[in-house]
């Protein structure tokens, strides 16, 4: 499978200013303390989904019927260290929001040996990698991108988020979760 598939967006600008005011009114982007978030925002998906109709429009062009919307947080040039996103979700939608410009997603391929050192257990018993100390140079960059339209995203391949020079915070995505997930945009 791809690591990512780029989709065309006509009315992205829209989704990007609704999302905007939808998240303005209820927090404050650049303080990770009152998002108590260091990466992950959970949001009330189905208030999302209203609140930004021009979202759930364009899924419906693309066939897609959202279940969960949450949005990722970067404020800090540390980004998101190298993980796996826990099972079982494969396929996500990851749409820019804002500051995307000098941020780039990287997805790695971990030896097999080397992510047995990094394998726990989650508290429903699933079993998950945390890679956050691991040393990037035992692992190969598969692909990269600077999302600048949405794009289908393998969660199930090592990524993770790094800011470049002059990168702006924050940098919101908008990961979107679906009960018919998007895996055909992966195959190769």
């Amino acid at each position: 499978m791809k690591c990512y598939h780029e989709l065309q967006c006509e009315n992205l600008s829209t989704i990007q200013n609704e999302t905007l005011d939808y998240l303005n009114t209820r927090y404050d982007l650049s303080d990770h303390s009152s998002l108590k978030t260091d990466l992950w925002l959970k949001l009330d998906s189905k208030d999302v989904i209203r609140s930004v109709p021009s979202m759930l429009n364009w899924l419906r062009t693309l066939k897609l019927l959202p279940r969960e919307v949450s949005a990722t947080i970067v404020n800090t040039m540390e980004g998101a260290a190298l993980h796996i996103d826990e099972l079982p979700i494969i396929a996500k939608i990851n749409i820019p929001i804002l500051n995307y410009a000098d941020v780039v997603n990287e997805w790695y391929s971990v030896p097999e040996h080397v992510a047995e050192d990094y394998k726990d257990t989650n508290q429903f018993g699933n079993a998950f990698y945390d890679f956050t100390y691991l040393d990037i140079d035992k692992c190969t960059l598969l692909d990269s991108i600077v999302p600048t339209t949405p794009i289908v995203f393998n969660s199930q391949i090592a990524h993770r988020v790094l800011p470049l020079a002059g990168a702006k915070f924050p940098r919101v995505m908008l990961s979107v979760m679906f009960h018919n997930e998007p895996l055909d945009y992966l195959n190769d």
